[in-house]
Formats: C-alpha cells, structure tokens, sequence
C-alpha cells in the first residue's frame, strides 16, 4: 500500500521543518542506484536472466531505513547526510537492519549505502514548491 500524502501536506510538514531546523538540510538527493543495490541487497529485486525483476511477494512487508547523519569530512553546511539499510521482518513484525559485516568486521560489504547530497546546496531552485 503507497503512503502517498497531498502537496498540501507535504508543503505544510516541509515549511515546518525549515521553521524548527533553519540551518539544517532542507532535502536530500538519492541515487535510485543506491537503492537498487537495497532492493537487490533484501531480494526484492532479483537477477532473472540477466535482467532484475521485482519480487511483489517481497515488497509488502519491505522496508529501508534512513539514519540521520554527519560527514565530519565534508566542508561546513555540507556534511548532512542520510545513510540507507534495507531491514528484515523478525516473528514480532520489527524491522531489523540489514548490516552485512556485523559478523565480520574486515568485510567491506557493510550493506549500508551513502551517496546522498544535502540540500542546500543541491536543490530543486526552480520548480519546487517544497523547496520555499
């Protein structure tokens, strides 16, 4: 089931995050391939002669994670960041992070994805009504 919300409402919930956190990031940016790698990653999408295909029985209890997080690393304003697991469904219906080297810390297959891009400085200037 989409959990799609209004424009109305998703200005209204946008102008208020602006309002309590004026100089935090407004948006973030996200490479579908980054989540194709997730979806891959949690069997929802699955290699069938050598093209992927979505996996429905998959989806309905599917989920990805978005952690809030800091780059020290980054220049000054532009070191937010939100980094994605994908997670599995436990017997209790909790979502259980995917982080694939928790069992072997010198495996670089952490299964947690960052590529993201804060906003400002990369926003949408001209079009959006989310970006005011």
């Amino acid at each position: 089931m989409s959990k799609q919300i209004t424009l109305a409402n998703a200005e209204k919930w946008t102008i208020e995050w602006r309002k309590i956190h004026p100089k935090m990031s407004k948006a973030f940016l996200i490479p579908v391939e980054d989540l194709t790698e997730i979806l891959k990653e949690m069997g929802v999408l699955k290699l069938d002669n050598g093209n992927y295909v979505l996996q429905e029985s998959t989806v309905v209890n599917a989920g990805i994670r978005g952690y809030m997080a800091i780059d020290c690393n980054e220049p000054a304003g532009n070191g937010e960041k939100q980094v994605f697991v994908g997670t599995t469904i436990d017997k209790n219906g909790n979502h259980n992070d995917i982080i694939n080297n928790l069992s072997n810390n010198k495996s670089l297959d952490s299964g947690i994805y960052d590529f993201t891009t804060p906003c400002p400085s990369f926003c949408d200037k001209k079009s959006s009504p989310l970006n005011k």
